[in-house]
């Protein structure tokens, strides 16, 4: 499942760069074919590097880690836990226990491991299509094996050969083949024909489409593949057809030629043919309709330069997201941080312990990662997770319920468990259940643990660091929302003085005015205007008060921002040592079982 997050995340960015240049091109009404083909062969070539640049990252090895569980009693049993139910969803792993052997039914494709079928359909489908690339590949380069190598009379600027099992011209590799009926062309059909190919060769066509059939094979859910490989042909085709051109009597005669290879049927190959029925009433547009054939040619090298730049800067936007989302995992709250696993790797395959009980469990409050570790010698659980079927282990501390090791619930362990008392190791071998009651190996083995506990404690603390600073954040987000508040309302005033001043210049207007009540008028008039541009004054005011507040707000956010992330830094340094300690307390705990088995300290469990 590994792989197919790292390949569906390849090809969604690939996806989000081709839109970005594709949105550019149609933005920037790029029409000349030479300079799409440009931009379009380096997204081609950017998601073919895309999974290398986004980053396999590999499952962490499987280590043992301390997990805090809850402990709980069935409600059929006779012993009540003495704290109040809760109703707060559990964060930790729950193990229940089944006490009926009622069988619920099922249906039999609830049975079938869909999730384990995906990366053996992708592989599959994967090898088809390979096949089939590789098929015509080799059709292509037998044809080119046999064919022999023509005069350079014929063409002295280019490698050409002649064959007879094609019925039209085609390039593979740097070589263009003609059929043997090439001999019965004119010559003016004849130099078309080699202008057109030589244009593929130049170009290399072949070994672009070569590239983009490998693309497609391992990105064949993406449209963007399919899309990508007939766009870069059709592209080529255009602008084989503009040096053909250049032989051609005329656009129509040239048109002509195209439509009579399109006729032919031939065999798939991994080569450049000259006509496909598929595009050929496109680029006999293209040919004919004059404002198509200038957009498509005509020469723009401010266009070329703007295409080379959109594509890396595509790239850039795509790959970038990574970032973003590291940046947004690093400010998690610290409520949500109180309620996981204080680990650095996170458990996604974390099995859950569980089976379908008949007889539901009483609920208990959640402990925090810090509050378990202190309740560790009174009433918390802790499971030692590692996932290791055939080698399973527990380390029981007395009547507390203290438990470390790896087991899966239903086995012979939770048999055991209501068995024996006191400070012992139970473990599993070859499927047979063993235990350890020797005190001095049983302090040992709770010894490997106690550096893993120690970590977890530290982690603990930097989650409420963080919790902190999240919440000063979120005191600042706060303030400014208030800052951002409505500013005064000064619409009302500025809508009546204008009013006013609309009024008094239409009386002037309308009025037999004297020269007294003109001068009045004028210094009503100014009077007004000096309102007006006062309440203007004012808003300005304001808001360039709010711009301040806002931008001292920002201040502050930056700084806990690059808080948050050396935060996000130890935490990472603290969850890398945990990872190394824990497989070497796993480490350690086997050689520990070994060396028991040997002194025969361990005794088998009837």
């Amino acid at each position: 499942m590994m792989m197919m997050a790292w390949v569906l995340e390849s090809a969604l960015r690939s996806l989000a760069m081709a839109v970005i240049v594709w949105s550019g091109i149609k933005m920037l009404r790029v029409r000349n074919v030479a300079v799409q083909k440009t931009a379009w062969v380096l997204v081609l070539l950017a998601a073919v590097a895309m999974p290398g640049l986004v980053g396999w990252r590999l499952p962490q090895s499987r280590a043992a880690v301390v997990v805090p569980v809850q402990r709980f009693v069935p409600r059929a049993a006779s012993v009540h836990d003495p704290g109040p139910p809760s109703s707060a969803a559990l964060s930790t792993t729950t193990i229940t226990v089944s006490t009926s052997s009622t069988v619920t039914p099922v249906n039999r494709w609830d049975h079938i491991p869909w999730k384990e079928l995906i990366v053996p359909a992708y592989l599959a489908i994967c090898a088809v299509l390979l096949l089939r690339l590789l098929f015509g590949l080799g059709m292509a380069l037998r044809i080119l094996h046999r064919a022999e190598e023509a005069s350079p009379l014929l063409e002295p600027r280019a490698s050409v050969c002649i064959s007879g099992d094609i019925q039209t011209p085609v390039t593979i590799g740097s070589t263009i083949v003609l059929p043997e009926a090439h001999e019965d062309w004119n010559l003016h059909k004849l130099r078309v024909v080699l202008a057109h190919e030589r244009s593929h060769v130049r170009q290399g066509d072949f070994y672009l489409q070569l590239i983009a059939g490998l693309h497609v094979v391992f990105f064949w859910f993406s449209p963007l593949s399919w899309w990508l490989k007939k766009e870069i042909s059709d592209l080529g085709e255009a602008i084989s057809d503009r040096a053909a051109l250049e032989e051609a009597q005329s656009r129509s005669n040239y048109a002509e030629v195209l439509i009579e290879f399109a006729a032919i049927r031939r065999r798939p190959l991994a080569g450049v043919a000259m006509a496909r029925s598929s595009n050929i009433r496109r680029r006999i547009d293209r040919l004919l309709v004059e404002q198509k054939f200038r957009g498509a040619f005509t020469t723009c090298k401010w266009h070329l330069a703007a295409a080379a730049t959109l594509v890396p800067v595509a790239l850039v936007a795509a790959i970038a997201l990574v970032h973003v989302e590291a940046a947004e995992a690093m400010q998690t709250p610290v409520a949500a941080l109180r309620q996981v696993v204080p680990v650095a790797q996170t458990i996604a395959t974390l099995p859950t312990l569980a089976v379908h009980a008949a007889i539901p469990a009483a609920a208990v409050d959640p402990v925090t990662p810090v509050e378990a570790q202190a309740k560790a010698a009174t009433d918390s659980t802790q499971i030692q997770i590692a996932d290791d079927d055939e080698n399973s282990y527990a380390i029981v501390s007395g009547d507390s319920g203290n438990v470390m090791g790896s087991w899966h619930s239903g086995n012979s362990f939770d048999r055991v468990k209501s068995k024996m008392h006191g400070n012992y190791i139970w473990f599993e071998r070859d499927g047979k259940s063993y235990v350890i009651d020797d005190p001095a190996l049983v302090a040992q083995a709770r010894g490997y643990f106690k550096p893993i506990e120690e970590l977890g404690r530290q982690q603990g603390e930097l989650g409420e660091e963080q919790g902190r600073l999240g919440e000063e954040q979120g005191r600042l987000g706060e303030m400014q929302a208030k800052a951002a508040a409505t500013p005064p309302d000064f619409s009302k005033e500025m809508a009546d003085l204008q009013a006013a001043l609309k009024d008094l210049q239409q009386h002037k207007l309308q009025a037999e005015v004297k020269e007294d009540d003109l001068s009045e008028m004028q210094g009503k008039l100014a009077e007004l205007q000096s309102k007006i541009a006062e309440m203007q004054g004012k808003f300005g005011d304001a808001q360039a008060k709010i711009g301040e507040k806002q931008a001292e707000f920002g201040d502050q956010q930056a700084k806990l921002g690059e808080q948050q992330a050396k935060l996000g830094e130890r935490q990472a340094v603290l969850g890398a040592q945990q990872a190394t300690f824990s497989k070497v307390a796993e480490q350690k705990m086997k050689s520990l079982i070994d060396s028991a088995m040997q002194q025969g300290k361990a005794r088998p469990v009837e």
